[in-house]
């Protein structure tokens, strides 16, 4: 009873996380379905290096299907438990040292607020450990009526405690729930206690049980974006090359693979504008939840539960279903950390890194959280 009460009182939260994964990661129904309970963590052992993918052929099309980029889209060649190399990053830090160094101090949230962390697992077929390829720290604030979200951008370069600097998106590989909460009160100064994990695979599905979203492509440009994300999904589970592709520009309803892909492509612009786009499919999942029924959330969060991992207790979500069901007018705020122009780009090993300025992110999500 307990996990469905959480995955019904979450729900809008978890499919946050889920829009924020990498490109890459499966979306269809038939693919395997990783638990997050099954994850095995070692955070005192030193991860093995993921060989970098080989290239994907191009899928055979159909003649009348839309035109494509060359091949699927491959943004992320490294994975995120990658060791980077020791000799390079003695470099790099000394580079950034200053821009490393926080304010040192706390942030005390009010009375009435309350912070939980929500990870997105991705854990592709034939690999047993997950990694956290979207971070958002969602806030609820009942005093001002207002939910919102924290992205931490997952190339983030940080101090990783007793790991070094890496990216932020390691502290989960190495040391689950735990390590990643301390990387983010020494980085940031925020104690955060709860969290929710969740399964990426479930976005598509859920998306599809709430009857799909409307959303508008923009340019011939955003069409072959989306759709090459979509033919990537499809090479990838032998699906026909050009299923579900959309084929015109301007407002029409998705289905959950369409949507997903909306939000995740990034190859004609950035991560910055990526999370633009997931905030605004969740926006409209937000609405849709608003007006579906206690009996249809539960329906929906039962179909959710085996795949959510939390720390929330039972009265901790008891707790939220008052502040939650009040929100119906709530407003949306967001943040993206690194913030755009407080961030240095490096690459290190082959891989891009974000090195954010600290003492400035620091204020910004102080301000931020406490509105």
């Amino acid at each position: 009873m307990k996990r469905v009460l959480v995955a019904a009182v979450m729900l809008f939260a978890l499919l946050t996380p889920l829009l924020a994964l990498a490109e890459s990661a499966p979306a269809n129904p038939m693919a395997p379905r990783p638990t997050v309970n099954s994850i095995t963590l070692a955070p005192t052992a030193e991860p093995t290096p993921s060989p970098t993918p080989a290239p994907t052929p191009e899928p055979t099309l159909d003649p009348e299907a839309v035109a494509m980029p060359a091949r699927p889209e491959d943004d992320f060649r490294y994975d995120s438990g990658d060791m980077l190399d020791e000799d390079m990053i003695a470099r790099l830090d000394e580079e950034v040292r200053d821009y490393l160094i926080g304010t040192g101090e706390l942030i005390d949230t009010v009375d009435g607020v309350r912070n939980i962390l929500l990870v997105g697992l991705d854990a592709r077929p034939g690999e047993t450990q997950s990694r956290s390829d979207a971070m958002v720290i969602l806030t609820i604030d009942g005093n001002a009526n207002q939910i919102r979200l924290t992205s931490l951008l997952r190339d983030m370069y940080v101090s990783i405690p007793d790991y070094g600097n890496n990216r932020i998106n390691t502290a989960w590989v190495f040391g689950g729930f735990e390590l990643l909460r301390a990387a983010i009160l020494e980085n940031f100064g925020l104690q955060i206690d709860e969290y929710v994990a969740v399964d990426m695979t479930l976005l598509a599905e859920l998306i599809d049980r709430i009857g799909g979203l409307t959303l508008t492509v923009r340019s011939e440009k955003e069409l072959r974006a989306i759709n090459g994300v979509i033919d990537g999904y499809n090479y990838q589970f032998h699906l026909k090359a050009n299923s579900d592709f959309l084929t015109k520009v301007g407002e029409q309803h998705m289905n959950g693979k369409q949507v997903q892909a909306y939000a995740r492509y990034r190859r004609i612009d950035s991560d910055f504008k990526r999370t633009e786009r997931q905030r605004e499919v969740l926006g409209k999942i937000f609405e849709r939840l608003q007006e579906m029924s206690l009996i249809e959330l539960s329906r929906l969060a039962s179909y959710a539960v085996d795949r959510v991992e939390t720390n929330i207790s039972l009265s901790g979500v008891i707790s939220l279903i008052p502040v939650m069901f009040n929100m119906k007018d709530a407003g949306f705020g967001q943040l993206t950390l690194p913030y755009e122009g407080e961030y240095q780009s490096k690459t290190i090993s082959g891989m891009s890194v974000l090195v954010p300025d600290l003492r400035a992110a620091q204020t910004r999500l102080r301000a931020f959280i406490n509105g």
